[in-house]
């Protein structure tokens, strides 16, 4: 392929713009708006505001709920805590206080399961480092002597809030790590079986402390203190700032470079900004725009915290001295690079059916055209969205590098 000349002389990467400095630029909400405002105005249409909005978060849905993206996939870990037997306990079922002696309840106490007279019993509430009051139904239904013996065992741990499915835990040296079981199986082994050990089986359910968040329910008990590491699939970012409210850009900001400060000026930042994206304008005149826009940002950053109405920090420094300068705040569209354009389709397609727009020369529907547009894009973005590709020129390995020598492709099935 023969040079790019410009200016008389070959064009480097920098000339080209492969060699440009600075991260790549991040869809957000705002720009998926004038996206929608624009194909609607392209058809001589008007919509509200909450019409739109319904698009872009329903075209999110699509996308997200259509395929497991991989970079949708995270890693978690989990802190296995040791079963207690130290000390010894008395039980008062009229009022069903719980007494140790001897020791003290761990932190992590009302998140486990006690077992009592050969029962398991669980807590309903916990009073102080040797007090506990126990579970109006899960207890042993009479009093127990002093010097009883007991167990007590954390039978679950709760899963990261963004938590969507799991793909399975892997422990400490270990490869795999247990098999998926139901609720009722992992309760029945939880109350029969007295067992501590390495996970054997684990279940999902909900978080017994957090209703609407998931925990990970484990059998055999913990027998020392062990991690407990994992894959899932999460749950994106919720899309709550458009960047067409008020607040997403009451006052002006200024930044300093090379520091991740922002002072506001009759702003109204919130705390919920955090991990919003944050458009910095280049002037105090024009709003920022995203990369649609006549009046595109001059930088692009994530918001870390916020600590008041007119200060936040961000994830990283600012490049250039800027203030006071309009803004706004924004949230990330989460998805996969090769999903934006299906995503774009998938908000005109809603448009489409919402406002009835889209009409041939003979006046009828084209909606059903808007439709396979997006599910064509669609289908292009999931060929396109894994990270990793087989290269049938490459030579085929056993996992460990390159090879080397004299292959038996008969060992690998060929």
């Amino acid at each position: 392929m023969a040079d790019i000349i410009i200016s008389g002389t070959a064009a480097g990467p920098a000339s080209l713009g492969t060699g440009r400095s600075g991260a790549y630029g991040v869809l957000t909400f705002a720009d998926a708006y004038d996206m929608g405002l624009a194909f609607l105005r392209g058809h001589g249409a008007e919509a509200s505001s909450e019409v739109i909005r319904r698009a872009v978060q329903e075209a999110h849905l699509d996308i997200i709920n259509g395929h497991d993206w991989p970079t949708l996939e995270g890693r978690g870990r989990i802190h296995l805590h040791a079963a207690q037997t130290t000390g010894t306990v008395t039980y008062t079922h009229s009022t069903r206080t719980l007494v140790l002696a001897g020791a003290t309840w761990p932190t992590w106490v009302e998140d486990g399961t006690l077992r009592l007279d050969g029962l398991l019993c669980g807590i309903e509430t916990y009073v102080n480092s040797t007090t506990l009051i126990l579970d109006s139904q899960m207890n042993p239904g009479k009093n127990l002597a002093a010097l009883t013996t007991y167990s007590l065992s954390c039978c679950w741990y709760p899963l990261p809030v963004d938590f969507v499915n799991f793909t399975g835990p892997a422990g400490r040296d270990r490869w795999a790590y247990g098999q998926p079981v139901s609720m009722a199986e992992l309760a029945a082994y939880q109350r029969n079986y007295n067992a501590t050990g390495p996970v054997q089986y684990y279940a999902i359910g909900e978080c017994p402390s957090s209703p609407g968040t998931k925990a990970i329910f484990p059998w055999p008990f913990a027998v020392a203190d062990d991690v407990l590491d994992f894959t899932y699939q999460r749950r994106v970012r919720e899309l709550q700032y458009s960047g067409q409210d008020a607040d997403d850009m009451a006052g002006t900001i200024a930044v300093v470079a090379g520091s991740n400060a922002v002072t506001g000026s009759s702003s109204t930042f919130e705390t919920e900004m955090a991990g919003a994206m944050l458009l910095i304008g280049r002037d105090n005149t024009n709003y920022p725009t995203g990369r649609y826009g006549l009046h595109r940002y001059a930088e692009q950053k994530r918001i870390h915290s916020v600590t008041t109405a007119t200060a936040m920090a961000l994830t990283s420094n600012v490049s250039t001295n800027r203030g006071p300068v309009k803004y706004r705040v924004t949230d990330p569209i989460d998805i996969e690079t090769c999903a934006q354009n299906a995503f774009m389709r998938y908000v005109e397609m809603h448009l489409a059916m919402t406002m009835n727009v889209g009409r041939d020369s003979e006046g009828r529907s084209a909606i059903g055209r808007y439709t396979e547009q997006a599910e064509k894009a669609m289908r292009e973005a999931m060929a396109a969205s894994y990270p990793t590709r087989y290269d049938p020129a490459q030579a085929r390995g056993n996992g460990y590098g390159a090879l080397s020598g004299t292959v038996d492709w008969d060992e690998f099935g060929a």
